[in-house]
C-alpha cells in the first residue's frame, strides 16, 4: 500500500527534506536597502518578537531551516544579528537569495585572514 504525498517536491529534494550530509545552503540578503536591513525575528511566527538590530543588505547567512519562506539562519558575514528568522520574499519581492558559496569556503576565508603575518605579530607579547 503507498502512502499519500503530502507535497509535490519529491522528498529529499524539498528545501525542508535536506539530509544533514548534504551542504547548507548559503543565502545573500538582498532586501532593506536604504532601511539599515531586513527584520529579524527570535522565532519563526511573524508575530514573534523583533530582534533589536537589522540583518544588513548584503550580509551571507547559512540556512538551518527553511519552512514556508520563513528562514532560521545563522550568519556568516557582514552586519547584524548571529542567528534569527527572516522572511526570504515578501509581496513578490525577494529580500534573500540563494548563494552559491559555501558556508565552509567562506569560514575557511575568514581564517586566512586572521592568520595573516600582520595578526599574528600583533598578538606577540613585546619583547
Amino acid at each position: 500500500r503507498s502512502s499519500p504525498q503530502t507535497s509535490a517536491a519529491p522528498l529529499g529534494k524539498h528545501p525542508a527534506h535536506r539530509s544533514a550530509s548534504s551542504m547548507a545552503q548559503t543565502w545573500e540578503v538582498v532586501g532593506g536597502v536604504g532601511l539599515g536591513g531586513i527584520v529579524v525575528r527570535e522565532g519563526r511566527p511573524t508575530s514573534s518578537p523583533v530582534v533589536f538590530v537589522r540583518l544588513a543588505t548584503g550580509a551571507l547567512i547559512e540556512e538551518l531551516e527553511m519552512q514556508g519562506e520563513r528562514l532560521h539562519f545563522r550568519k556568516i558575514s557582514g552586519l547584524g544579528p548571529e542567528e534569527g528568522w527572516v522572511s526570504v520574499r515578501i509581496s513578490g519581492k525577494d529580500l534573500c537569495v540563494p548563494s552559491s558559496r559555501s558556508p565552509k569556503a567562506l569560514e575557511n576565508a575568514g581564517a586566512s585572514l586572521r592568520e595573516t603575518p600582520a595578526a599574528a605579530s600583533r598578538s606577540e607579547a613585546p619583547p
